[in-house]
């Protein structure tokens, strides 16, 4: 039945990553597909080209919906609390020689997704390929809720600098950096 997902795209596609869980309503058995045309790449956020989230349970297909700006689904939690679980997904683009990357939470509303926080930009790294500017990395995190008592996130973020011989550094070499946003 996957097939048929696909065969409505009239074009080859990867399936970038798959993750199972219940995305349409408590207690569902499903698996999201993130499927795009020509397979994994870096794409720009505003790029034109669409990536797809395919949710099937069994053999039925639940939505196929649009994901532009993202490249695939790196996590899946219910964040709310309500049973259905959310999709956290992440979008690359490499420009220059520097790789950039932002990530939004989403979740499956009807035949839509919804973004429930857009985290905006999670890492932005360029070691190598004649640059040094080191690489600044975010870190996700849960915050209290809001007064509206729904869930509430922070980005906090670290630094390092290249390697001495232009490699990225290592996870050890990261340090907080206070009160920076990566755009």
């Amino acid at each position: 039945m996957k097939a048929v997902v696909w065969e409505g795209l009239r074009q080859e596609v990867s399936i970038n990553s798959a993750v199972s869980g219940a995305f349409s309503k408590r207690g569902a058995r499903e698996t999201a597909y993130m499927l795009q045309p020509g397979g994994p790449q870096p794409m720009d956020p505003q790029s034109m080209m669409d990536t797809l989230v395919a949710i099937l349970a069994g053999d039925r297909v639940v939505a196929v919906v649009q994901a532009t700006g993202s490249n695939f689904i790196v996590n899946v939690q219910d964040v709310d609390g309500d049973g259905v679980d959310e999709l956290l997904l992440d979008g690359s683009l490499l420009t220059f020689g520097v790789l950039m990357t932002s990530a939004r939470l989403l979740h499956l509303s009807g035949r839509e997704l919804k973004t429930m926080h857009d985290f905006g930009g999670v890492y932005e790294g360029g070691c190598g390929n004649g640059h040094s500017m080191g690489n600044r990395a975010g870190v996700l995190r849960d915050a209290p809720p809001g007064k509206d008592g729904k869930p509430a996130f922070r980005v906090d973020v670290y630094g390092a600098p290249c390697r001495p011989d232009g490699t990225n550094p290592h996870l050890e070499d990261y340090k907080p950096l206070p009160g920076h946003q990566i755009t």
